[in-house]
């Protein structure tokens, strides 16, 4: 659809289920309110047609009417009460839709980079925004493979990143990844390292040491 309205810019700070970008849905809004009244006529027929079968059925009752004309106001009834299902949950898809049209922030993190303008038309699976939860930052490191059983064991590893020289981390071993990289004789060592409130970034680099001293 189109982009209507966009809320944010790269940089900003933003929790999760917050509004950051909203597309023009007054087609599909059209279409809920012409949903609404069909749902409200459908309402009002099954409304009458249990009136009129109750009417017949008094009549059966004191022998004034007919079994036949019984069953065909439940027949009515049925019928009616099936509209009024069907409309209803073409209501529920309508309004769906629509908010569908407004992108709502995953979770709370950063936005790196919008990638979205007002009046810009937007297909299905288009990138509009680039997030990035600094709370959950991991460090991938290629290790050499002759270290794997000696990873295997280490329980914590200190961190040291070039953004903050004067300080170090301590993280522990979030996966160990054995698939090796064949030209480079190395395996993945995925690290968890407790950061704080220090400010860092995707993209920085870091050296590990593990805590017997021997580096990674």
């Amino acid at each position: 659809g189109l982009v209507r309205e966009v809320f944010f810019d790269g940089g900003a700070t933003v929790e999760a289920g917050t509004l950051l970008l909203r597309l023009d849905s007054r087609l599909e809004e059209i279409a809920l309110d012409e949903i609404d009244a069909q749902e409200r006529q459908a309402r009002a027929e099954l409304a009458d047609a249990h009136r009129r079968l109750a009417i017949a059925e008094d009549l059966s009752m004191r022998e004034h009417g007919t079994r036949n004309e019984v069953d065909a106001r439940k027949t009515e009834v049925e019928i009616d009460a099936a509209v009024v299902d069907r409309l209803a949950a073409q209501k529920a898809s309508a309004a769906e839709r629509i908010e569908r049209h407004l992108v709502r922030s995953p979770f709370s993190g950063v936005i790196s980079q919008r990638m979205a303008e007002a009046g810009q038309w937007v297909q299905p699976g288009d990138t509009v925004f680039e997030l990035i939860d600094l709370r959950g930052l991991r460090i991938d490191v290629p290790v050499p493979q002759q270290y794997f059983a000696d990873v295997s064991a280490t329980p914590d590893i200190r961190v040291a990143l070039d953004a903050i020289a004067d300080r170090k981390f301590i993280a522990r071993v979030g996966a160990i990844i054995p698939v090796s990289d064949p030209s480079a004789r190395t395996f993945t060592l995925r690290v968890l390292p407790d950061l704080g409130e220090a400010a860092i970034a995707p993209g920085m680099s870091a050296d590990m040491i593990a805590v017997s001293g021997d580096p990674l």
